[in-house]
């Protein structure tokens, strides 16, 4: 699974600077001024928060269900069952993007964690795909070729739909 490591590298960085920005911003005085001052900015940095960490936890359990399957802990078939994949929900696939009145950080955050949950879910829906189509999964991980493996951030995002 050549997708994986840097993946999960790329999923626990993020994760721990969102957990640093956080710690970081919320009850602050200059996250007070910004958004204690009005509650509706108050709600949508709220909700956005919210929404990065709901999207890390769904990416990094993502992840640790393709490694225990590399390291031959469980199948490919078990790994797609449909409480092991990546929840297409619209909290987690909803564009940060559409907020421009977050704070540069946050926004910087959201967006790196939404970019890389589009390119898991999109892989999630292959991997599925094939088992689907009868492809005889492995059990050394994924059904998929090199060459998809290597290219999965180079995907048309617009394809992917909600399977499960």
């Amino acid at each position: 699974m050549l997708f994986i490591t840097p993946s999960y590298d790329e999923a626990f960085k993020l994760l721990v600077e969102s957990r640093n920005y956080i710690a970081e911003h919320n009850g602050t005085a200059v996250w007070r001024q910004g958004y204690d001052a009005d509650q509706q900015r108050g709600l949508i940095y709220s909700c956005e928060t919210s929404r990065l960490t709901t999207r890390l936890l769904e990416i990094m359990a993502w992840l640790m269900i393709q490694r225990a399957v590399q390291e031959g802990e469980i199948t490919m078939v078990e790994a797609n069952q449909d409480r092991n994949r990546l929840l297409l929900n619209d909290t987690c696939l909803k564009n940060p993007i559409e907020l421009p009145e977050l704070p540069e950080g946050l926004m910087n955050l959201s967006l790196r964690s939404y970019q890389l949950y589009l390119r898991l879910a999109r892989l999630d829906g292959l991997l599925a795909a094939r088992l689907e189509e009868g492809e005889e999964p492995s059990d050394q991980g994924p059904i998929l070729s090199e060459e998809e493996q290597l290219n999965h951030s180079n995907i048309d995002y617009s394809s992917i739909s909600k399977i499960h």
